[in-house]
């Protein structure tokens, strides 16, 4: 006899612990009786969600199934053990005493040999004193995003250690209800304190009805983000970049990033697209001047980014024919350099042409046509027609003595917005939700404006060790380290030419040539 349901249950739990097997427990037409049954009954799984019974794919292999894994297990062995449990009145009949009674009119047995270890069941698993506190630590692990290789060596360390199922399957509490992936993934980016906009698609059946929607493009970025970038990428720069590999809707994540006045690069928006078609990029342009070059804020003046076919059609399109699209150098050495090697030059030609094509990549403008001669003088006809024909087109737009005179803020590549890829996107993997992905980019993008601001903070009050004291003592509280750190030549040259009586012809050269002024809007030898 028991008081309720939950005594039964747990105290037959213990029993089969000890017998090698494991119960769960069915629900009777009343919450007055139950029906405790072993853990292998049944010949097949529910299968409420009505999933087919292998996975199914088209002509290019994509799963257009609802299950997605073909080799799942199920705990069904057709056993027969049963036992009942009713609530009955106690006693003799008016005495008034009830409780809960296990009925066994005969003694069942199963049809399947008893664990030698029914720890193998997750009902006893979960009933050790240890597991709690496990689970409890390994859920921060998850929450911090450590992987199991790392985290299993904290875990063993505790006492109890998880296997490698059980961590993953540790879902984070802070997903959002939603059924709808779409809809959890707008209340999300509200949670979150995201600014965002969304491009919604129809989709069409066979007769050009519609019959649902799907999300083709979403942007987003918070507020300190914004305020970022309407401080340092306005009428100067900003880098352009995309990654795969980074959600389970294998949608591409566009990262758009800028430059602060401490030379430190940082994320001023987020995109998950479906590709890096033209039809995206015009998206995020028509985003970013809707939420953040808004007014009297302008645009920027420079965008770099790589070779990408969707923004070079999406920039004369969405911006003004004053902005810049200036090509990553790093990249164009790059499809050079691989052009090289399918054409099969030796291996030893192959390194003095890379070495060549940086030279004439960094070479002053006076000397770009000895350095363009030394460089043909390496390479077949073909290869000779190649970069006349697609690159010599473009050059104004990657070689250093052009892209020196571009309010760039010193960049010449992207590579600032893919090196923080190890940084938005090392949380990130393919398996994750649209939803994870963006709570974790928002802990990463958080975590990283945190440590900007302080060290923008820590930059001021201090000057380079070797710059004139005196002049500039004023500046330190107002100006980062960074930035006085960039006119410290400038600053010496023109003291130098003073001293030799030779500056005004030095100030005769147009102030419009000089780099300071023009790459970062610093002062020149002219102010």
């Amino acid at each position: 006899m028991f008081d309720n349901i939950e005594l039964c249950t747990a105290r037959l739990q213990d029993w089969a612990l000890s017998q090698g097997f494991a119960i769960v427990r069915r629900s009777g037409s009343e919450k007055k009786r139950a029906i405790f049954l072993c853990i292998h009954h049944g010949a097949a799984s529910k299968n409420t969600r009505q999933l087919e019974d292998h996975v199914e794919r088209d002509d290019e292999g994509k799963i257009t199934s609802r299950r997605k894994q073909e080799s799942t297990s199920i705990n069904a062995r057709n056993c027969l053990y049963s036992i009942r449990l009713s609530y009955k009145q106690l006693g003799k009949r008016g005495s008034n005493r009830w409780g809960y009674v296990l009925y066994i009119k005969k003694e069942p047995e199963h049809n399947h040999t008893l664990a030698a270890n029914p720890l193998r069941y997750k009902q006893h698993e979960k009933t050790l004193p240890d597991y709690q506190p496990a689970v409890e630590l390994a859920s921060s692990l998850r929450s911090a995003n450590i992987s199991y290789s790392k985290a299993v060596r904290v875990l063993e360390q505790s006492g109890f250690s998880l296997n490698r199922k059980s961590y993953y399957n540790i879902r984070d509490r802070r997903i959002s209800a939603q059924v709808d992936e779409f809809n959890g993934l707008l209340a999300a980016l509200d949670e979150l304190g995201f600014i965002w906009d969304a491009c919604i698609g129809d989709n069409f059946a066979d007769d050009d009805t519609v019959v649902g929607q799907q999300l083709q493009q979403i942007w987003f970025s918070l507020p300190e983000q914004i305020e970022l970038a309407q401080q340092f990428s306005a009428d100067f720069v900003m880098l352009i970049d995309g990654t795969f590999h980074t959600n389970s809707l294998n949608l591409v994540l566009i990262v758009t990033a800028g430059i602060s006045n401490c030379g430190l690069t940082f994320v001023s928006s987020l995109s998950f697209a479906r590709s890096e078609a033209a039809v995206s990029f015009e998206f995020i342009f028509k985003s970013l001047k809707k939420r953040i070059f808004i007014s009297s804020i302008p645009l920027p003046r420079v965008i770099i980014s790589d070779q990408a076919g969707g923004l070079k059609a999406a920039v004369p399109l969405s911006l003004p024919v004053t902005t810049t699209l200036q090509f990553c150098d790093w990249h164009v050495v790059q499809n050079i350099k691989k052009r090289v090697a399918d054409e099969r030059y030796p291996v030893e030609q192959r390194k003095k042409i890379h070495d060549l094509v940086w030279r004439f990549i960094k070479s002053k403008e006076a000397d770009i046509e000895v350095a363009r001669q030394e460089l043909h003088s390496m390479l077949r006809q073909k290869e000779i027609s190649y970069l006349s024909d697609y690159w010599q087109p473009k050059e104004r737009q990657f070689l250093r003595a052009y892209t020196r005179k571009l309010p760039n803020l010193g960049a010449f590549s992207n590579q600032r917005s893919e090196s923080i890829h190890p940084v938005t996107t090392g949380d990130l993997h393919k398996n994750l939700t649209i939803e994870g992905a963006c709570r974790r980019l928002a802990e990463t993008i958080q975590r990283k404006t945190r440590d900007l601001t302080l060290k923008e903070a820590a930059s001021g009050g201090k000057l380079p060790r070797t710059l004139d004291q005196y002049p500039f003592s004023k500046l330190a509280d107002s100006v980062t380290c960074y930035a006085i750190d960039q006119i410290t030549t400038e600053w010496e040259i023109t003291k130098y030419e003073h001293s030799k009586g030779t500056l005004q012809s030095v100030l005769d050269i147009p102030c419009n040539s000089c780099e300071l002024i023009l790459r970062y809007g610093l002062p020149c030898k002219h102010f």
